[in-house]
This record gives structure tokens, C-alpha cells and sequence, in this order.
């Protein structure tokens, strides 16, 4: 489930084999704000939940064997945002993460 289409229904099982996937010196950035791998990962159930919230349009900003970012437009809570969501790796696990969100 974790390389293929993800539902709402990820399992405890599926996020500790994500969480497998992350660098020692893991660093996620939330709209700023510096967070730790267990927000990072609640994050990750969290989005998954608003998935069908998102539009079709999404752009690729970068993918690279150690860079991918992607952004997407979601309407959240009767609002329209810009998503900007970016990763790096080191060692073949997530380094880095960041997560911006913008009003438009």
C-alpha cells in the first residue's frame, strides 16, 4: 500500500513501515514551523483523509532521485489553498520534508 494508491484507511502497520523510511536526522517543516517525525507521520493520516479535497491540478516542481515537490490545489473548509509539498533524501531515506500551505 505505501508505493501504490493510498486510502483513508492506512493502518498503524503501513505507518510504522513508513516511518522505517525516514533518516535519523529526520526535519519537517509545517508551514514554518519545525516538527518532529511522529507530527510528520500524523500528517500523513491526516492527509490522506483529505485527499478527496484536492483538485485534479497539481504540478511537478521537482523529481529527482534525492528531491521530489509537488503543488496542489485543496479546498479546505470552504477556502481555496495552495499546497507545496517538497522532500529530500540522504541514505535512500527522507531527510527533509515541508509542507507549506497558501490561501488564494
Amino acid at each position: 500500500r505505501l508505493q501504490g494508491d493510498w486510502s483513508s484507511d492506512v493502518c498503524s502497520s503501513d505507518l510504522e513501515a513508513l516511518s522505517e523510511l525516514i533518516h535519523d536526522d529526520f526535519v519537517y517543516f509545517h508551514d514554518y514551523e519545525m516538527r518532529t517525525k511522529k507530527d510528520w507521520l500524523d500528517g500523513v493520516r491526516e492527509g490522506l483523509e483529505m485527499e478527496g479535497k484536492f483538485t485534479d491540478e497539481r504540478r511537478i516542481l521537482c523529481d529527482t532521485a534525492d528531491c521530489y515537490a509537488i503543488q496542489r490545489t485543496a479546498n479546505i473548509d470552504e477556502k481555496k489553498y495552495r499546497t507545496t509539498f517538497m522532500a529530500l533524501l540522504k541514505d535512500d531515506k527522507l531527510h527533509r520534508a515541508m509542507l507549506q500551505r497558501v490561501e488564494l
